[in-house]
Parts: structure tokens; C-alpha cells; sequence
């Protein structure tokens, strides 16, 4: 796992090959730079979910799974952490879970992701998520917060067994606003493909800002809003016109969302517009509290962080 190419997305668009020069610092591939995580988890013989293996890489690890939903007992709860305050330029991170049969699991990160400005070169992050027969999965990282000058590609592929269900969740704020930083990153890529457990393609997303080129106060883009946010939602057929049906009630004045269900009414997405982190946050975990009660019959009490 030495080889940067084991963590750099292949598929990066032509136009971006500028991005990709030399870092006059600690360059691509050194110690720290090529940050891996693997997370194997399976249901145990009681029920409960159990992380089977862990392998990480500095500057990525995970702390250990815990279990506070009283309703759902044996879901694992588990942290995405970083050694390092951000991501920054040259780094190329990866991340890998797999989830075994009936497994259940809540994925999220210590905090928001920093990409912080740079000089040259990009960074990139890779994630690869597999779910067997039965499997469920929400995974809900922080907020993605791109500094002034920052070249940022993601490339997310999730393999979704037709009857698993997976929830995933991004939010893009507009840079550091504290610091009168609005939309001067130079590129934030992000690329979600979907297949099921016979490799059949069932969703291929990309959002694509690039503030410097683009007006992202236009209509279609962002118009008047500042921060946007996804969720894809992927489980078999009658959960998902049960949550379609359910998250037509979600509401909020500061959120301007909609929805769409997928090919084969196998999976629904759901954008998000606002000028606040935490009321996308907000909806999303409503959304959560319905996904989980129509496919596991529990209930959300909200993501634990201090």
C-alpha cells in the first residue's frame, strides 16, 4: 500500500491535470501524507454488531465502536478520526468499509473535514463502502469546509446489496465565512457511484463547484443560498416509498430541499440548500430517524459529540 496510485482516484477529469504538480514540501506519497482506513464490521452471534478488523494509516484511525441507542442496542456507533487538523495539499487519503450480512452500523467523523489552502498539487480522498445481504449502514461525515485556494477531489463508491440499506450524507459550506473566506476555493470535486452486489449500476452522482469559474449565486447553482447538502438513500423497493413518504413532511424555513426517487424506485436523493450548517444538519437527522424506523423500527437520538 505504498504506491500513491493505491489512493488517488484514477478517473480524475483531464481538466484538472494542472492540479496534479510538484509539492516543493513533504511531496505525494511521503509518511503522513497517505492517510488509509479499512473497517470490517459483522454481526455477532448475539446480534450485535462487532468491528472485525481494523487496519489504518496515519493520519486516519477509528476509535472504538460504542452502543448508547436503547432502542437499537446492538448498532455499532463509530468515529472517523484524524491525527492531523486538515487536509492539506498532496494529500491523498482513502477509506474502506465493509459491511457483513444483517450487520447494522452509524459512521460518522470527529468533526468537519478542513482542506486547507495550497500552493500546488491537490488532495484527494477515495471511499469504498461494500454491503452485504441485509446489511444497514448511515454514514454521515461532518461538513466539508474548503479553505481560500484549495483543490479538493473526492471519488465515493458504495456497493449496495438490493436488499441493504445505506444512508450517506454531505454538506459544503462555503469556506471559512468567520474569516471572510466565501467561495474562494479553487475546486471541490465529488463523485458518488452506486452499484448493487452484482455490479449493476443504479446511481452516478457528481457535484462540481468551482468558484473562481463559476457564479455560484446563479439559478441553478446555488442562488441565494450558501451551504448545500446531500443524502442518497439506497434499500429495496417498499423502503423506499415508505421514507419518500415520510420525508415529504420534513420541513424547515431556513431549508430549501428537495427529493427524487431512482431507477426501479430503488433509492432516493435528496438536496439540500441553506445558509446554515446546522439546519441541513437538522434535516438530515430527521431524515435518519425516519430511515430508521421504517427499515430497523428504532428510533434516532442524535449523534453524540461534544
Amino acid at each position: 500500500m505504498t504506491d500513491p496510485r493505491f489512493y488517488t482516484p484514477d478517473d480524475i477529469p483531464a481538466r484538472f491535470d494542472w492540479h496534479n504538480s510538484k509539492v516543493e514540501q513533504l511531496g505525494v506519497g511521503k509518511a503522513g501524507k497517505k492517510g488509509f482506513l479499512s473497517l470490517s464490521f459483522q454481526r455477532g452471534p448475539d446480534g450485535k454488531t462487532v468491528l472485525a478488523e481494523q487496519v489504518c494509516e496515519s493520519p486516519l484511525c477509528a476509535q472504538r465502536p460504542m452502543y448508547f441507542e436503547k432502542s437499537l442496542p446492538s448498532l455499532a456507533h463509530l468515529y472517523i478520526m484524524s491525527s492531523s487538523g486538515g487536509i492539506v495539499q498532496g494529500d491523498r487519503h482513502r477509506i474502506d468499509i465493509s459491511m457483513g450480512p444483517k450487520s447494522a452500523a452509524h459512521i460518522t467523523t470527529q468533526g468537519a473535514t478542513r482542506i486547507y489552502g495550497m500552493e500546488s498539487n491537490m488532495a484527494t480522498q477515495i471511499i469504498n463502502v461494500s454491503l452485504s445481504e441485509g446489511a444497514y449502514l448511515e454514514f454521515v461525515p461532518d461538513q466539508i469546509i474548503p479553505y481560500r485556494n484549495s483543490r479538493y477531489y473526492q471519488r465515493a463508491e458504495f456497493s449496495v446489496h438490493d436488499d441493504a440499506t445505506m444512508l450517506y450524507a454531505e454538506i459544503v459550506t462555503p469556506g471559512r465565512t468567520a474569516m471572510n473566506e466565501s467561495f474562494e476555493y479553487d475546486t471541490c470535486y465529488m463523485k458518488t457511484k452506486v452499484t448493487n452486489q452484482d455490479g449493476k449500476l443504479r446511481f452516478v452522482d457528481i457535484v462540481n463547484m468551482e468558484p473562481k469559474t463559476q457564479h455560484m449565486s446563479s439559478f441553478g447553482v446555488l442562488g441565494e443560498f450558501s451551504v448545500t447538502g446531500n443524502a442518497y438513500l439506497f434499500s429495496n423497493k417498499d423502503n423506499i416509498l415508505k421514507i419518500q413518504e415520510g420525508a415529504r413532511h420534513i420541513s424547515k424555513d431556513d431549508v430549501l430541499l428537495g427529493s427524487s426517487l431512482l431507477a426501479d424506485d430503488s433509492g432516493l436523493l435528496i438536496r439540500m440548500l441553506s445558509d446554515r450548517t446546522d439546519a441541513i444538519q437538522d434535516v438530515i437527522h430527521l431524515l435518519l430517524g425516519i430511515v430508521r424506523k421504517t427499515v430497523l423500527n428504532g428510533s434516532f437520538s442524535g449523534v453524540r459529540k461534544s
